[in-house]
């Protein structure tokens, strides 16, 4: 009997009727948010991921040539096929909310969390550049922990890249990549790898510390500190689930170009949850 590949799982009647509850959970909650459904083929050009989605994701695709000599592979993410999507309907209305729930593929190291295939909801709202769609997408977010049972388990963090931005300014840092790679990788790398890191980026350890402790934002005036802060007060007239500020929450750089978040555990022991921007 061949044995199941690596980074691929079997799901069980019992395992099977715990997702299938977690799933209804997200899509409902989607759906009370006014968010459509929406999906896409499993398989799509490579070409499509080629300049959008970043060298670690072109080095983790299941790639090959099919029977047409087409450089194919399977969906690694949504996103590139959201915007494919999108661009060839010029009579979209937006501002659209669109979700999907569906499988994708990586070929990775599997580790604890992380398989070769895998689910994954993508909740979209697309054509608006409003706070209030940032807070509605937020609060997606907190309300499909709530309802999983684990709104008093987990907290929501979040960050800005245009904030990030204007720090990295005031501070006169240059190598701003080299600087989200420290915050992004902060708590999974080793102080010998962070000193590296910061002699590399140029920036005293005193400046580091206010970055990671948030205290910088006490001597910074931004309008997008202001926007971010609006956002964190709108969050939380809602009380879906706690909130809190983190300038290390950066997220891939391929994507992201202002707000950031993800969702932690409160004793933050696991790795993050969900996340987006």
């Amino acid at each position: 009997m061949p044995e199941k590949l690596r980074g691929f799982r079997d799901f069980y009647p019992e395992d099977q009727e715990i997702r299938r509850e977690i799933f209804e959970t997200m899509m409902e909650e989607c759906r009370r948010f006014g968010f459509r459904e929406v999906d896409g083929p499993s398989i799509e050009s490579v070409d499509l991921y080629a300049h959008k989605s970043g060298e670690e994701i072109m080095g983790q695709m299941f790639n090959f040539i099919d029977k047409g000599g087409r450089e194919v592979t399977l969906v690694p993410e949504f996103t590139p096929t959201l915007a494919r999507m999108v661009a060839s309907r010029k009579d979209l209305i937006k501002p659209l909310k669109w979700y999907t729930l569906a499988k994708f593929w990586r070929y990775e190291e599997p580790q604890s969390g992380r398989f070769r295939e895998f689910y994954q909801l993508n909740a979209d709202i697309l054509g608006s550049d409003s706070l209030h769609a940032d807070v509605e997408v937020l609060n997606l977010a907190g309300s499909i922990m709530k309802g999983l049972g684990l709104g008093n388990k987990v907290k929501l963090k979040i960050s800005s890249r245009t904030l990030l931005d204007d720090i990295i300014k005031y501070l006169n840092i240059e190598k701003k990549d080299s600087l989200y790679y420290l915050l992004d990788r902060w708590i999974k790398i080793s102080d010998k790898e962070k000193d590296s890191l910061i002699s590399e980026i140029g920036i005293s350890k005193e400046n580091l510390e206010l970055i990671v402790t948030g205290k910088i934002i006490e001597e910074l005036k931004s309008p997008n500190l202001d926007r971010l802060i609006k956002i964190m007060d709108e969050f939380n007239e809602y009380g879906t689930i706690k909130i809190e500020l983190d300038l290390k929450i950066v997220r891939g750089l391929a994507y992201y170009t202002s707000t950031v978040f993800e969702i932690w555990d409160l004793d933050e022991k696991m790795r993050a949850i969900m996340g987006g921007g």
